[in-house]
């Protein structure tokens, strides 16, 4: 039902997050990797930065965790995800 609701609003950040965050856990980790970018040349939230560097660490991609981390720590500093991030702590 996702992918249906995918193909009817592709824009749909909510949708995107949500397949992405289906793909991680599947450990489909290059379409994850799609669906999240999606959404964080949108709509970018403290959530889907750090499903995006979590996405980059399991397919051991260090430069992509650095990337994303250091864009969540940046705009949402607060945030538990920053936390998580500075912490290292991706599982």
């Amino acid at each position: 039902s996702l992918m249906r609701a995918f193909e009817l609003d592709p824009g749909n950040a909510t949708v995107s997050y949500s397949l992405a965050d289906l793909f991680m856990t599947t450990r489909q980790m290059e379409r994850a990797r799609f669906y999240v970018a999606r959404v964080n040349g949108a709509a970018a939230s403290a959530q889907s930065l750090w499903l995006a560097a979590r996405v980059e660490q399991r397919l051991g991609n260090r430069p992509g965790v650095t990337e994303w981390g250091q864009r969540l720590v940046r705009e949402f500093p607060q945030s538990t995800e920053a936390e998580l991030y500075r912490g290292g702590r991706f599982e």
